[in-house]
């Protein structure tokens, strides 16, 4: 049995679906679509069978435009799904030009923040006009991902057009776009084929020779929807007199397409019927799957068949081995087989479910388990499949898999709840509460293997808020994996940091130094970087501490990840180290970044670490102020935790300093020579920033001079000090 864990295939998604050869030219939709793509985002939306896909397909082969396209489903509410096949769909059409944003992605860094300014770079190296087509979008209901594609709308360059294809309407800030003339909309009204149209198509196309009044009565019972007529059509050409079937749906008041599907099956010869309910559980067709899941070896002469003759099949890519049905027609389909043959349906899910794993397609595998109910099965596909989701950053299809899995999970039971455990850390869940139920995990089930492993990164994270506790746990887990290479390398960067953390320095360096060069994955190479730095700078070596914490930042823009957010501690890193070397105003601002990133987990430990961190900084700036705002911040979150090691040290020290009485200079008193000098410079029209570039100090520094100044001189203002220093012979008069 194969266990690679294969990605499911994307590239019939990327693909324009073929146009069926009865589909008509709509002149008039063309117009309008050729209308609306001049702005930044065109939306199409109406319901199930307003024939949304076969217009945009239409459009694009009429006006030639350049374009890319990918068609959605409920898979890609993971938002790095859903990003890294908004990129595959890009590149496909485009070729290069995306190497930087899908380098970013892959590093886990901001996807809003800094993937899509990268596409929009991409893009507007292009010729415009560009369409991105989104089809299906209703499929859509995660948040992050409805952010990634506004994100995307306001950032492409002029002549580069997002075209969103929805049975509903998709939250994408619609009424502010109305309102700047950025938005264009096409719904039913648009949509609906007139009259004209349906003759059209029944009479041309689909050749049925309908009478006028065979044609009113059509065009009054489809009442424009496209997937109505093609219904009728379908089902009228399996007859020689149209005249029964159109009266019954005239006097009919049973919903059109279940009236219609119904109907089709009913003429079908049996084969053929069983054959399309059996196949309508699979969300896409070939030859040999089909003939797995219905076990018949002749099915795919029953698919050839079914493509020839149903206008409710589409094909997913140019050799025509891919196919799937119309969503509309499939789930009619799908709600006929379970009338019909209720027992069987589970069995055709796991026959898929076993086709798709054996070619190493685990994802889809997994989908099929799961619409079978057969959790045991999911979960040992899910065992296979999770260290790829992790190292994927596919977080929330990992959470999804899990939420769907049944109660009954088999032996793999408690793997899953230490996977639920890992969704949370990295959905910024507290890390004390994620360690306490790791613990308590770990107590139950230590002996599995599975479980232990899926729970190492959980229980010997420094930020879980017991740092001596994670150095033991991690110790433990170092020899208990002594013959594991693999694992140790995943281990190091924790237990580096830990051991520096809990005061073991020496212990740290001892581990950590040997491992800096080798080949290891980036996140690894960068916390062994980092906490290499912090050392070195609690040593006394600031220029090794610098070029470590650059080391560190350098190796994580080469790996795509500089704003990723596991990896947001190297900018406090990055600070600390130029805050020993004296240079503060380049600490300031890598610093300022890492209290941004760490503000989105409040309370944390590495929120707590960022603002010790900040007040040192800041009395080094001398602004007691903001360090004793951020000495309060940090106490506030340290006393919540167990044990935040040197750093409750650190901390302690901020504060005996922030309790000593500060000597104010008095009035009279003279300049220091650090207050001469900027007493010099505010004889002028320098701005307070300027004096502190032209004095390599921070601004906070010069507005701590510029306050003492103004206290020896008996000032209030910058003119009254200069005035006052002339007086007392500091400057030179005539200046």
């Amino acid at each position: 049995m194969s266990r690679t864990a294969a990605a499911p295939t994307i590239s019939p998604r990327l693909r324009v679906p073929e146009l069926r050869p009865e589909a008509i030219a709509r002149d008039r939709l063309m117009r309008d679509l050729d209308v609306a793509a001049r702005r930044p985002l065109t939306v199409v939306h109406a319901p199930a069978g307003y024939g949304k896909t076969t217009a945009l397909a239409q459009w694009l082969a009429r006006s030639g435009v350049a374009h890319a396209w990918l068609s959605l489903d409920v898979h890609d509410n993971d938002v790095q799904r859903f990003a890294t096949h908004l990129l595959a769909a890009l590149r496909r059409p485009f070729g290069g030009g995306f190497e930087a944003a899908a380098l970013t992605l892959r590093g886990g860094s901001d996807i809003v923040e800094t993937v899509i300014p990268l596409v929009a770079d991409g893009l507007a190296r292009r010729a415009a006009p560009l369409a991105i087509v989104l089809d299906d979008y209703h499929a859509i209901g995660a948040a992050c991902c409805h952010r990634v594609v506004r994100a995307l709308v306001d950032a492409a360059p002029p002549g580069v057009a997002v075209v969103v294809a929805s049975r509903t309407a998709p939250p994408l800030q619609l009424a502010r776009r109305r309102l700047d003339g950025t938005l264009s909309e096409l719904g039913r009204e648009q949509l609906r084929f007139a009259s004209e149209e349906s003759e059209r198509l029944l009479n041309g196309s689909l050749a049925l020779g309908l009478e006028r009044r065979q044609l009113e009565q059509v065009v009054r019972r489809a009442d424009g929807w496209g997937a109505g007529l093609a219904l009728i059509g379908t089902a009228l050409a399996a007859r020689r007199d149209p005249a029964p079937l159109l009266d019954a749906l005239a006097a009919s008041r049973e919903r059109l397409d279940a009236y219609l599907v119904e109907e089709v099956l009913e003429t079908a010869r049996p084969e053929l019927r069983d054959f399309l309910c059996r196949t309508a559980v699979l969300e896409r067709l070939n030859g040999s799957l089909c003939a797995a899941v219905l076990d018949d070896d002749r099915a795919h002469e029953r698919l050839d068949e079914v493509r020839r003759e149903s206008m409710f099949v589409t094909a997913l890519d140019d050799d025509g081995t891919w196919a799937r049905y119309h969503d509309l027609f499939a789930a009619t389909l799908v709600r006929e087989l379970e009338r019909r043959e209720p027992a069987l349906v589970p069995e055709l899910h796991l026959r898929a479910c076993a086709w798709f794993e054996r070619r190493g397609k685990l994802e889809e595998a997994i989908e099929h388990a799961l619409r079978a109910d057969d959790g045991p099965r999911a979960a040992a596909l899910l065992d296979a499949l999770w260290p790829q989701l992790l190292g994927d950053r596919r977080h929330a299809t990992m959470r999804a898999v899990l939420e769907r899995l049944p109660d009954d999970r088999g032996e793999l039971g408690p793997l899953c709840e230490a996977l639920d455990l890992l969704c949370m850390v990295n959905e910024g869940v507290d890390q004390r509460l994620t360690w306490q139920r790791a613990d308590e995990l770990a107590s139950r089930h230590g002996g599995d293997q599975r479980v232990q492993r899926a729970l190492e990164r959980v229980l010997n994270s420094p930020f879980s808020g017991d740092v001596g506790g994670a150095a033991t746990r991690g110790e433990q887990a170092w020899r208990r994996y002594a013959d594991d290479r693999e694992m140790q390398l995943q281990l190091a960067p924790q237990l580096g940091m830990a051991l520096w953390m809990a005061g073991a320095r020496e212990a740290a360096l001892r581990l950590l130094e040997p491992r800096v060069q080798l080949d290891q994955p980036a996140p690894a190479r960068i916390w062994i970087l980092a906490t290499l730095a912090m050392i070195a700078a609690e040593t006394g070596e600031p220029d090794r501490a610098e070029q470590q914490a650059r080391a560190a930042m350098a190796a994580a823009a080469r790996a795509g990840a500089q704003t990723a957010p596991e990896l947001t501690g190297v900018h406090w890193v990055l600070a600390e180290a130029l805050r020993c070397a004296g240079r503060l105003a380049e600490a300031r601002t890598h610093l300022d970044r890492a209290l941004a990133a760490e503000a989105r987990r409040p309370g944390s430990t590495g929120d707590a670490i960022a603002h010790v961190l900040d007040a040192q900084l800041a009395l080094a700036e001398h602004d007691r102020r903001r360090a004793r705002a951020s000495a309060l911040r940090a106490r506030r979150i340290v006393d919540r935790h167990r044990d935040v090691g040197t750093f409750a040290e650190r901390l302690a020290g901020v504060e005996r300093v922030l309790a000593q009485r500060v000597e104010v200079a008095p009035l009279g008193s003279e300049p220091t020579d650090a207050e001469l000098r900027v007493l010099r410079m505010l004889d002028g029209e320098r701005s307070l920033a300027q004096i502190a570039a032209e004095l390599y100090l921070s601004r906070n520094t010069v507005k701590a001079h510029v306050r003492r100044l103004y206290r020896r001189l008996g000032a209030s203002s910058r003119a009254e000090a200069v005035a006052a220093a002339r007086e007392r012979g500091l400057l030179q008069t005539g200046r």
